[in-house]
C-alpha cells in the first residue's frame, strides 16, 4: 500500500508544485512508483508537466458517483516515469460537495483504494488555501511536507497550517504527521539576518526543518514553462541539485518516521 504525502502551505508562491514535481522525478529515479495528485483547480502540477487538464476531472467524477479511481485514469509522465492524476477547473466544486453532506471536507480514502496498491508514494499537491481541499488532503495523508519562504508572512501561514494539523489530530480526524518544513526559493544574496531569524523561528516551532534549502533558480521556472521537472531540464543547475539532495533527505526522514512508529 502507498504512503500519502500532502504538500501544503496556505500561502501561494511557496514552491509547493515545484516540490511535488521535482520530488516525484527524483524518487522515480530510485525506482519508486510515484503518483502526483493535482488537487489545485488551477492545475499547477498538470500545467507544469504539460499534461492536458480534464473536465470532468477524474477525482471529482469518482467522488460524485462514489467509485474508486481506476488505474487507467492517471497519466504517465514518460520522461520521468511517474504518474499524474490531472486537475480540472471543476475541482472548485469540492467544497460544495462537502457542504451538501454537512462536512468540512470530502473523504478521499475510498476513491484511492485501487490506486493505493499500485504506488509506493502518492504526493498530494494542495491548493494555496486552508479550505476544504487542503483539509481533505490533511485527513487522508500519512505525512505532511510544508514548503515555505523564510520570511515572516510565509511563517504565519505555516503556523496556521500547523494549528489545523494539531486540531485534526486532537479530534481524531487525521493521523497526519509533519514530516518536515522545506525552506524554498532562497536568495543567497538576500539579507542573511532576516533569513537566519526566520530559520530559527521555524526550528523553534518543533517540527523537523529539513537541512536542504531550495535556492531561487530561474531554471526551475524555465523548466515549468516547458512542461519539465528541472531535474530533466538542467540537472546541473542549483535547483535540480537541491531537489535531488532533498529527495535523499526525504527518504531518510520517511524511513526514520516509519522506524519510530514501529517502536
Amino acid at each position: 500500500m502507498s504512503i500519502q504525502i500532502a504538500i501544503a502551505n496556505p500561502k501561494g508562491g511557496t514552491a509547493k508544485t515545484s516540490t511535488a514535481v521535482n520530488l516525484a522525478s527524483a524518487l522515480a529515479i530510485t525506482g519508486r512508483r510515484v503518483l502526483i495528485v493535482d488537487l489545485d483547480a488551477q492545475g499547477s502540477a498538470t500545467v507544469a508537466l504539460d499534461i492536458k487538464r480534464l473536465s470532468p476531472s477524474p477525482l471529482l467524477e469518482a467522488l460524485s458517483v462514489g467509485r474508486p479511481l481506476h488505474k487507467e485514469e492517471p497519466v504517465t509522465y514518460a520522461r520521468g516515469r511517474f504518474d499524474l492524476l490531472p486537475s480540472g477547473e471543476d475541482l472548485t466544486a469540492l467544497p460544495v460537495m462537502a457542504h451538501r453532506e454537512g462536512e468540512e471536507s470530502v473523504v478521499l480514502a475510498p476513491v484511492f483504494q485501487e490506486l493505493s496498491s499500485l504506488y509506493d508514494l502518492i504526493l498530494l499537491d494542495c491548493p494555496p488555501s486552508m479550505g476544504c481541499v487542503t483539509d481533505s488532503a490533511l485527513r487522508f495523508a500519512d505525512y505532511l511536507i510544508i514548503p515555505t519562504h523564510c520570511e515572516m508572512l510565509s511563517l504565519a501561514a505555516v503556523e496556521t497550517l500547523l494549528n489545523r494539523v494539531a486540531k485534526l489530530r486532537a479530534e481524531g480526524l487525521s493521523r497526519v504527521a509533519v514530516l518536515g518544513i522545506l525552506r524554498t526559493m532562497h536568495d543567497p544574496e538576500a539579507l542573511s539576518e532576516t533569513f537566519e531569524d526566520a530559520c530559527q523561528h521555524l526550528k523553534d516551532d518543533g517540527p523537523l526543518v529539513f537541512d536542504t534549502v531550495i535556492p531561487y533558480s530561474s531554471r526551475v521556472s524555465e523548466a515549468s514553462a516547458l512542461g519539465k521537472p528541472v531535474i530533466y531540464y538542467d540537472r546541473s543547475s542549483l535547483g535540480a541539485r537541491a531537489y535531488l539532495t532533498f529527495a535523499g533527505e526525504f527518504i531518510a526522514a520517511l524511513e526514520g518516521a516509519a522506524a519510530k512508529a514501529s517502536d
